[in-house]
């Protein structure tokens, strides 16, 4: 036994994520937690790695467990390089090799080694600390959405670095080949509890479907039974005879004992499909976008150069390449935010909008509902809210 919960449950300002929940986990437990934003997955790390309390129940962990945690480790360390970073926790005659094992497969560089932490952005500095939390010795790794920054090159590393892991590890992903491949156990976050599953991820899938037919099965008989008492109570109370009162009075206590029995049952909840819809806008010409002789220069290498195409009307174009290559620095530059070399020109009355990996055009001092605001100012308080609630933002969540 590496880890053992009991009765484990967590409230955050009076909202219940989980309770109730009781496991053991055992070496070579390889664990996929899932669940919507905001279930508790992160929180549920927390509690197991002992840097967050339960609210209720208790968590033992053996002697001398090594837990590595993903979300603990921040570099302090600001003026080290990439390559220092993670040197520094390795020793030995393979720790240069280790090292360069451990920055390739999480997608940096060679040329990159030598940059100062404080020269990352923030998908950087993930990838560098994972690239750190794997370079230890750990019983139990405690992985929050590891593959976030990463490559499809870096996935399959890191699969099959996990693959290879002698320990235990517990990993948050919405990444399901991901899952499918390295876990052997699966724990769901839904309906404030925390489901567990054993096997692989196509067994899960059955099994949570066989167990929320079967239960949604024996909560519409007892509906169907409740009702059918109270109809025979009904029918009872207009005789209005002792003995049928009486035989009333038994029947109404099980009812009570069906009511409680059927509001004790739990169904894991379905995915929600959010309703997403454009607003219609002024048709714009054939012809998008068009890139001529484009290129851009940064630290005075050309990272994108002589780059030549052009976007028509109803194509949907993906961008791919490994991390580094020059995707975002394109997707920047066309939209004006970093200059660049060549030709940029926009379809007259195409109109664009920027999501960026950073969320960079987000302020941190405002509230969901209060950035929001900004963006649809002549919408009233309750149209907002209902836009919000489409993305699982409800009731006091919009203030956060």
């Amino acid at each position: 036994m590496l880890v053992k919960l009991t009765d484990v449950g967590f409230e955050w300002y009076g909202r219940v994520l989980f309770k109730g929940f009781t496991e053991v986990i055992n070496p070579g437990d390889r664990v996929g937690l899932l669940g919507r934003n905001g279930s508790g997955k992160t929180t549920l790390l927390r509690l197991i790695h002992g840097s967050l309390e339960p609210t209720e129940g208790e968590i033992e962990r053996a002697g001398h467990l090594r837990i590595g945690f993903h979300e603990q480790i921040q570099s302090s360390e600001r003026e080290l390089s990439v390559w220092e970073a993670v040197r520094k926790d390795l020793t030995g005659e393979d720790a240069d090799r280790t090292t360069r094992s451990l920055l390739k497969g999480v997608g940096f560089d060679e040329a990159g080694w030598n940059r100062p932490l404080c020269s990352l952005s923030g998908g950087e500095s993930g990838k560098l600390n994972l690239a750190k939390l794997l370079s230890r010795e750990w019983d139990l790794l405690l992985l929050d959405e590891p593959t976030n920054h990463l490559d499809i090159a870096n996935i399959e590393w890191l699969t099959e670095h996990l693959t290879r892991f002698y320990g235990s590890f517990i990993v948050v992903s919405h990444d399901r080949y991901f899952l499918k491949s390295v876990c052997n156990a699966f724990w769901e976050i839904s309906a404030g509890r925390v489901w567990s599953f054993k096997g692989d991820y196509m067994k899960y899938l059955k099994a949570r479907e066989l167990l929320k037919k079967s239960n949604m099965r024996r909560a519409e008989n007892l509906r169907k039974e409740i009702e059918r008492q109270k109809r025979i109570i009904e029918m009872y109370r207009r005789w209005n005879r002792e003995n049928f009162l009486k035989q009333a009075r038994s029947r109404e206590k099980m009812v009570t004992r069906l009511e409680k029995e059927l509001s004790e049952i739990e169904i894991p909840e379905s995915e929600p499909v959010v309703p997403m819809s454009l607003p219609e806008v002024e048709r714009a010409d054939f012809k998008v976008l068009a890139v001529e002789d484009f290129g851009v220069e940064l630290g005075g290498k050309y990272i994108l150069q002589k780059v030549n195409l052009e976007i028509n009307r109803n194509q949907k174009v993906a961008i791919l390449g490994r991390n580094g290559a020059g995707k975002t620095t394109f997707i920047k530059a066309i939209t004006g935010l970093i200059p660049f070399t060549g030709k940029v020109e926009w379809g007259t009355k195409v109109k664009y909008s920027l999501v960026d990996q950073m969320l960079e055009n987000l302020a941190p001092d405002l509230t969901i509902l209060e950035q929001a605001w900004s963006k649809a100012r002549d919408w009233p308080d309750w149209k907002i809210r209902a836009y919000l609630g489409r993305f699982g933002f409800t009731g006091n969540e919009v203030k956060k």
